[in-house]
């Protein structure tokens, strides 16, 4: 890009072979460039058509170097459609590929690499949660929704391990706006369980982070609970029940990055130094997994939400 352009929504992925890839968005579309390790950045590629409104785009590169993009299109605050485009490792981008959604629905796209043969990608919709997959030489299947009938779903967030084990999260908000954290996740090749509540029923909970380690042994889902200004976090993963801890004082309205890997979840937040808000600490904890968890759900309903479906 030329200096003194506009981008924005800057995502990026790095290969084992320390190859990157990074993506944005700007006035044009969506773009991205590839650096290899110790080189230069290559000249930039145009992922979307120009003139159709591309944005919120996301980024995901597996350990040997594929690459998905996801963007929404359309125009502003009223996306139509939402934009894909796929990277073999070593390979050229494909051209892209689009999916229709409903002109009524909020959309924000996420993008996940799945290991071998099949890719996800997520796209969640105003009172649902819905899921779309496709063979990598495939078409998009049919979209699957994933989250409770009639449950407002927002600020989705996707993660598989290395066998194509998948877990989604999501914030569901009650008719007075208070939030819940909801989790589901689904084996390689099964069908997906129940969605469990991982918040507490007392809690506003938002803005949910999620990582999932490799080896599948672990899976972390963040929060903050901006009714005590306190950072939260919950381990488990497909096939282990989910435990719910304290991290420590946070920030209203802020998110949690998690990562996880080797049997151990790291989480780090902001947290206020002195009572002055406008002072922070970055801090951080390490959530081990040891021995049996107790299940976070189900949980007693509140202000509407059942904690299973």
């Amino acid at each position: 890009m030329a200096l003194g352009s506009g981008v924005y929504d800057l995502n990026l992925g790095v290969a084992n072979d320390g190859r990157a890839t990074l993506e944005w968005s700007a006035a044009g579309g969506i773009f991205t460039a590839t650096r290899p390790p110790a080189g230069a950045w290559a000249t930039a590629v145009q992922l979307s058509a120009s003139g159709v409104g591309a944005g919120l785009p996301d980024l995901i590169v597996s350990p040997a170097g594929a690459a998905l993009a996801v963007w929404q299109q359309g125009t502003a605050g009223n996306p139509t459609t939402i934009g894909t485009a796929y990277r073999a490792a070593g390979g050229d981008w494909e051209a892209p590929r689009v999916l229709p959604v409903e002109r009524s629905r909020d959309v924000e796209p996420q993008a996940r690499d799945r290991p071998r043969r099949q890719r996800r990608r997520r796209l969640p919709r105003r009172n649902a949660m819905v899921v779309a997959t496709r063979a990598v030489s495939g078409d998009w299947s049919a979209p699957e929704v994933i989250s409770p009938a009639g449950q407002a779903a927002y600020y989705p967030a996707l993660a598989m391990d290395g066998s194509g084990d998948l877990i989604a999260a999501w914030q569901a908000l009650d008719a007075g706006n208070y939030g819940s954290v909801y989790q589901r996740s689904r084996a390689s090749g099964a069908s997906w369980g129940l969605a469990t509540l991982l918040s507490a029923p007392s809690e506003d909970a938002g803005w949910p982070s999620l990582a999932y380690s490799g080896d599948g042994s672990v899976a972390v889902v963040s929060w903050v609970d901006n009714s005590t200004n306190e950072a939260r976090a919950s381990v488990g993963s497909v096939t282990a029940l989910w435990s719910r801890s304290l991290l420590g004082s946070g920030w209203w309205g802020a998110t949690v990055p998690v990562a996880a890997g080797g049997g151990t979840a790291v989480a780090t937040w902001a947290t206020v130094v002195g009572g002055n808000p406008n002072a922070a600490s970055l801090v951080a904890k390490d959530l081990r997994v040891s021995g049996a968890r107790r299940r976070c759900a189900p949980a007693a309903p509140r202000r509407g939400h059942g904690s299973e479906v």
